[in-house]
């Protein structure tokens, strides 16, 4: 299924710039030529003068997994996966509820 390029109105949907990384986004938002919805850990990871963070009041809170292809997964990947899941268990033990 193709992406639409009109509202079902007929208007034309504007299209932003095009992106590659999470720098380019900051970058073309803060010059004023977009907005984009990114996950909440960007604005921890991704500091930008200019750039204000704003979580939408009814979004959901997301959240990061791990995925791997199937044929590519090892005792390391497993290992890996394990310790990942050990480290969140971990912080939501902390966690205030």
């Amino acid at each position: 299924m193709g992406v639409s390029r009109s509202a079902p109105s007929g208007r034309a949907i504007r299209r932003g710039p095009k992106v590659s990384t999470l720098q380019e986004v900051a970058a073309v938002v803060a010059s004023g030529e977009a907005i984009c919805l990114v996950h909440s850990d960007a604005a921890r990871y991704y500091q930008w003068p200019g750039l204000r963070y704003l979580r939408p009041y009814d979004a959901p809170v997301g959240s990061w997994v791990l995925i791997w292809p199937t044929a590519g997964e090892t005792g390391l990947v497993r290992a890996f996966a394990q310790a990942a899941q050990d480290a969140d268990r971990e912080q939501g033990d902390r966690m205030p509820n």
